[in-house]
């Protein structure tokens, strides 16, 4: 469909300065765009054209391309001796992918140039006068804002408020229904002050259509006129309790850039204090890595899903364990490189904290925050991680796999064998080799024919576990036999279960078996 300009509009604007009573709104075409920088803030300079008449104009940085046409709802005419400057000052996209100029515009001229040609230098000064009247109506519109605030200062109780803010993270719009069931959309953000207070926002409805090319990740803006609302905290990993709601009767003005506001901020939650948050709940988490597992595939309704566990450890000595699922699972990981992870999801196994990758999991592998340092000196003092940890209520003696694993390498072919208590997180088991084998359903010896070698009588018969395990706790990692009983515990299912899957179902068996890696035991 070919756009339809509105034939006019421009001597009018010229005529009337400001939007008058009357005027509803018009549409322009943008022609000869140029991206300029003023004061750290980013304008579009442009020729708008109304299919007759065509000028130049200015407005704040926004997504626009060649050709494209604009709806301009407020402006203001900026003039000097030389030139007429059309500010837009409310203007959004209206239509996109024309394929060239609307009608044959003619520019328009001020009557006293008389049509003669205007030296390069003196068009340039000109330019820069109505380029800097930008920033004054910036300026302006900032003093007729309430006081700024620090983000720590708001609340659900907080009226008449504006913050300063650095949009750290501009997410993707996504569309959702109200409870009502109409559909609409929304944009999230996170932003970020001089205090170093980190705040969800979220613009929704009209606002998003209003706001969607206005707002830039990285840029400073005030913003005004929101709802500060109790935050989910199943829904972000930032350290506030409150979260912003934004729409189309907010007001979100771009400001010069603020050196002192820093571009992102990652909270990490210490690993130590991830034993205490509620499950589903989102974390950062910094540390070193102290074992990379293998990936592997699943298999579920929606088909093959591939996952990898790993273990980071940090100033606290405590493990934790991270499953990446999908395409997470392929980022690469090295033992002992310290890295940064976003949005994990908490989840809990034999009370166990662990962690789990979500829809929008980041991956820092140098990350920059003051931690870095501390952990940095334990990689260079080699100071290992504790032990797992199975239960709080948990009080044997543990030992680490290491000292197992260093003593068992010391100890003579005729020693007696030594009793050890280890916690661990499940790496790999080798249950494709045989898992079971077919004993007495009395004293669990192997059976011949249907005689009990041991009982020397028929007890009945039935299927018993016997696989092994590799398990790690980020000092070593070692194989562990599973029998009997155990194998129930660990896998949910008896052996006589899981052998009739094997034969009948083949892809529910391997996800029971799947099922037990990154889980943690004793």
């Amino acid at each position: 469909m070919r756009a339809k300009l509105s034939k006019g509009c421009i001597q009018t604007m010229l005529k009337d300065k400001e939007p008058g009573s009357e005027f509803k709104s018009c549409l322009v075409q943008a022609l000869h765009l140029t991206e300029k920088t003023l004061s750290s803030k980013h304008i579009l300079c442009m020729s708008i054209s109304d299919s007759v008449n065509m000028i130049q104009a200015i407005c704040n940085y926004m997504e626009l391309s060649e050709f494209d046409v604009l709806l301009v709802n407020k402006y203001r005419v900026q003039s000097t001796k030389r030139m007429n400057v059309i500010m837009l000052t409310d203007v959004s996209v209206a239509f996109t992918d024309i394929p060239s100029i609307i009608g044959s515009p003619v520019e328009v001229k001020r009557e006293d140039q008389g049509g003669a040609d205007i030296p390069q230098s003196a068009a340039s000064a000109e330019q820069r006068l109505v380029e800097s009247q930008i920033m004054e109506d910036v300026k302006a519109k900032e003093e007729k804002l309430p006081n700024v605030r620090p983000i720590k200062a708001l609340g659900v109780l907080t009226g008449d408020w504006a913050i300063k803010a650095r949009v750290s993270l501009k997410g993707k719009v996504k569309p959702f229904t109200r409870p009502h069931g109409e559909e609409s959309k929304l944009l999230p953000l996170e932003l970020i002050d001089k205090e170093d207070t980190q705040i969800t926002a979220t613009i929704f409805g009209t606002g998003v259509d209003k706001y969607r090319d206005l707002v830039q990740e990285g840029k400073c803006y005030i913003i005004s006129k929101g709802t500060v609302k109790f935050v989910n905290k199943k829904y972000t990993s930032i350290n506030n309790e409150y979260t912003i709601v934004l729409d189309a009767g907010s007001v979100i003005v771009p400001v010069e850039d603020d050196s002192s506001i820093k571009r992102k901020n990652w909270y990490y939650t210490p690993i130590e204090k991830i034993n205490s948050m509620e499950n589903k709940q989102l974390v950062n988490v910094l540390g070193i890595v102290a074992n990379v597992g293998s990936v592997v595939s699943i298999f579920k309704e929606e088909g093959e899903i591939r996952k990898r566990t790993i273990t980071l450890y940090d100033e606290s000595k405590e493990l934790i364990s991270i499953t990446l699922w999908r395409k997470y699972a392929d980022e690469v990981f090295k033992e002992g490189e310290i890295v940064g992870i976003r949005n994990l999801r908490v989840s809990e196994y034999n009370y166990a904290k662990q962690l789990n990758s979500a829809t929008d999991t980041v991956v820092k592998y140098s990350p920059e925050d003051n931690r870095v340092h501390a952990l940095q000196l334990m990689k260079e003092q080699k100071i290992s991680p504790s032990p797992a940890k199975s239960s709080p209520n948990h009080k044997e003696n543990i030992n680490l796999i290491a000292e197992v694993v260093s003593e068992k390498e010391q100890m003579h072919l005729d020693s007696k064998g030594r009793f050890y208590t280890v916690n661990g997180i499940v790496m790999t088991s080798t249950h494709s080799k045989g898992f079971f084998y077919v004993g007495c359903k009395k004293c669990k010896k192997k059976i011949q024919g249907n005689t009990c070698i041991n009982c020397e009588e028929d007890k009945g018969s039935r299927a018993i576990y016997a696989f092994t395990i590799q398990i790690t706790d980020g000092t070593a990692s070692m194989w562990v036999n599973v029998f009997g009983d155990e194998g129930d515990k660990l896998l949910g299912k008896t052996a006589d279960e899981a052998k009739d899957m094997k034969e009948n179902d083949e892809k529910s068996y391997k996800k029971v078996f799947n099922s037990i890696k990154g889980q943690v035991i004793a």
